[in-house]
């Protein structure tokens, strides 16, 4: 059976050969972002031999059961829709008796963890950057069609409980039928429910846990490096605690590459940090928008046929969830595409979208961060 380091590198090598380079560092770093955002509750079940419910639905069974991705559903789509999943996840767990053995096995650690996790986060990865492009046409793609996609990616996919949340946010963005089929099927009746599938033996590795313990490090230090949160930190820097006792307790293991490999790439990805993500004109996703109100939005000019837009990313937990906040302008302006502009004018509806009639607008450098954090 292939193993997890080499479907890294594999991974890397096919998104280099397939995507420009600005593309293939944002996939890497999206995967990326998408453990340091597991790790926190990775390293609580282990350390503390927790049941699969306190972590983040990493392990076989319904994903929707995890107390931490309830919580995230909850706060970010209702708690009709949290507690509809959490139930629909129970009855199905009850159906098919799924094994819920995390924090049991003391045959497998953070490390296995993590492994066991990098596949999806790679796939996120790629869907975030390939399926909008793919959905965001709204006169080639019909609703049903749409909820039958986000089905089919939520049985394929099937991603860690809180990895669920982060891509439903950035479908409702671009195809709510497709976010409504994905949420219908990932972590209550996808791949990894009903299939117990296997996870990689690692052997415990103090190198492996001190390289943990710099990426966290790096992270914390640059504030969420694009990656995750900047609150988030705090939860990293409690890991980093957790990962040293684990450092110590790894002693006389001698280091090995498959231990290494991943902890190892969150840490360049962290040092290297993340580039920008791709822009793209989308409909407006301003939340309490009206018309009449007056706006100031600073984002990247992009441009679709007849579309000018701004746009620029929100994340919630981490890169992997992060999604486009866009507002079409009503009229072109004088901008080359790609650059950052501080735009100031009202808001109109015209043919039913919200546009943003531009009074006045200068023109930004860059920032060093281009997320907004909610």
């Amino acid at each position: 059976m292939l193993r997890t380091p080499w479907i890294l590198i594999t991974a890397g090598v096919l998104c280099a050969a397939v995507f420009p380079l600005d593309i293939t560092r944002s996939v890497l770093a999206t995967a990326a972002s998408t453990l340091f955002e597991a790790l926190p509750f990775l390293v609580a079940a282990r350390l503390f031999k927790l049941p699969a419910w306190a972590g983040c639905g990493c392990g076989n069974g319904p994903a929707a059961l995890s107390i931490p991705a309830l919580c995230a559903t909850w706060l970010a789509l209702g708690p009709l829709v949290a507690i509809a999943r959490f139930i629909a996840a129970i009855v199905m767990g009850k159906c098919i008796r799924a094994p819920h053995t995390h924090g049991k096995d003391h045959h497998e650690n953070v490390l296995s963890d993590l492994c066991a996790i990098v596949p999806y986060g790679i796939i996120a990865g790629i869907i975030a950057h390939v399926l909008p492009a793919l959905i965001a046409m709204p006169h080639a793609v019909s609703p049903l069609f749409a909820l039958c996609m986000g089905s089919v990616f939520g049985f394929l996919l099937a991603p860690c409980g809180l990895g669920i949340i982060g891509i439903a946010g950035a479908l409702h963005a671009y195809a709510p039928a497709a976010m409504l089929g994905f949420l219908c099927i990932a972590g209550i009746c996808d791949l990894r429910t009903l299939v117990r599938l296997p996870k990689p033996h690692i052997i415990s590795d103090r190198a492996a846990y001190m390289l943990l313990v710099a990426a966290c490090s790096v992270v914390a230090w640059q504030h969420g490096a694009a990656l995750v949160h900047p609150r988030f930190i705090y939860a990293l820097l409690l890991s980093n605690i957790a990962l040293l006792y684990l450092a110590w307790r790894s002693a006389g293991n001698a280091p090995s590459f498959q231990a290494l490999a991943i902890p190892a790439g969150m840490f360049i990805t962290a040092l290297l940090g993340a580039p920008a993500p791709t822009y793209q004109a989308t409909e407006t996703t301003l939340a309490a928008a009206f018309p009449g109100e007056h706006l100031t939005f600073t984002g990247v000019i992009t441009r679709t046929k007849s579309i000018t837009a701004l746009v620029r990313y929100a994340i919630t937990c981490c890169r992997a969830d992060a999604a486009p906040v866009s507002i079409r302008l009503a009229h072109d302006i004088p901008v080359p595409e790609k650059q950052w502009v501080e735009a100031h004018g009202t808001l109109e509806l015209r043919n039913g979208v919200l546009e943003l009639k531009v009074t006045r607008f200068t023109k930004q450098a860059t920032p060093n961060d281009p997320f907004i954090y909610r």
